[in-house]
């Protein structure tokens, strides 16, 4: 059965962000797993941090059980209400340890084909991903990550942009994405953001692009759209800013120059400031 996993520190937008993985798990025909972590010290920061007492250990986890429960139950009255029911199931994880590991192993755990997060918020979920360690976690991610900006409220998914600098190793990904927008019928926009000038080799570089794409998938709901004359940023924000599109998709590797964008500080703003879900795909994400 796919999994859907949702992390959680029983905070506003993740609970939000839980709502909305309610309706990923539906249409996507998916089991939803939720995880928190109790989270401890990284090894290196054991003889200088300590985040509960000994003694109140077992309070933090009677505490963490009760809360869990009740969002399962909640969640459960959502499912049953979208005359789902039989269909999809919720289970939990609460484990202990550090937030960016633990919720890594529970993704190849639960064989999850896509992550489920807050994007906002002081909780654990902004800090496995933008934290200090945002790099370990992406590094050692095995699926899709979806960010759900923390007030906003599911809508149907009908256009996704697909943020690309024509690197040819975003074509297997397009394929990829395209098994996510199917159950949704929604359309795939490839959105070339480029600062530099739409000149004849740049034609065809997208024209080769766009041949490929074509010859490795089926889907018959991908478009293209050009954008320029502004910086990368401005055109990623400009993506979601427009109220056409329903979901933004970036993506994370190490030679590409959207990556290069993601790592820098400032891209957190980015994040911060988009409107709408934000899908973060890598080169070596699990086949759907």
């Amino acid at each position: 059965m796919r999994t859907v996993l949702v992390p959680t520190d029983f905070s506003a937008p993740a609970y939000n962000a839980a709502l909305y993985a309610v309706e990923m798990a539906i249409t996507l025909q998916a089991s939803l797993h939720l995880v928190h972590v109790m989270e401890v010290a990284d090894k290196t920061l054991l003889d200088t941090q300590i985040l509960w007492p000994v003694l109140d250990y077992q309070d933090v986890k009677e505490k963490a059980n009760q809360q869990m429960n009740l969002l399962k139950q909640q969640l459960r009255l959502q499912i049953i209400e979208n005359n789902a029911g039989e269909k999809v199931s919720v289970t939990s994880s609460l484990v202990e340890g550090v937030v960016y590991q633990e919720i890594a192993e529970e993704i190849v755990r639960n064989a999850a084909i896509l992550l489920v997060a807050a994007m906002h918020g002081a909780g654990n979920a902004e800090r496995f991903i933008f934290g200090s360690k945002s790099r370990d976690f992406i590094r050692h991610i095995s699926c899709p990550v979806l960010l759900i900006p923390h007030n906003f409220k599911y809508r149907k998914i009908n256009k996704i942009a697909f943020a690309t600098d024509l690197s040819p190793n975003d074509i297997a990904l397009i394929e990829l994405l395209a098994k996510y927008a199917e159950p949704f019928h929604a359309e795939i926009v490839i959105s070339h953001v480029t600062t530099d000038a739409n000149d004849g080799q740049h034609q065809q570089q997208t024209e080769s692009f766009l041949r490929e794409v074509a010859g490795k998938n089926n889907y018959d709901r991908i478009y293209y759209r050009y954008l320029s004359g502004q910086t990368i940023e401005d055109g990623i924000l400009r993506l979601s800013e427009n109220g056409e599109v329903d979901v933004l998709t970036m993506v994370h590797r190490p030679e590409s120059g959207l990556a290069k964008l993601w790592q820098r500080s400032h891209t957190k703003q980015i994040a911060k400031q988009i409107k709408i879900p934000l899908l973060v795909l890598k080169g070596a994400s699990i086949n759907y």
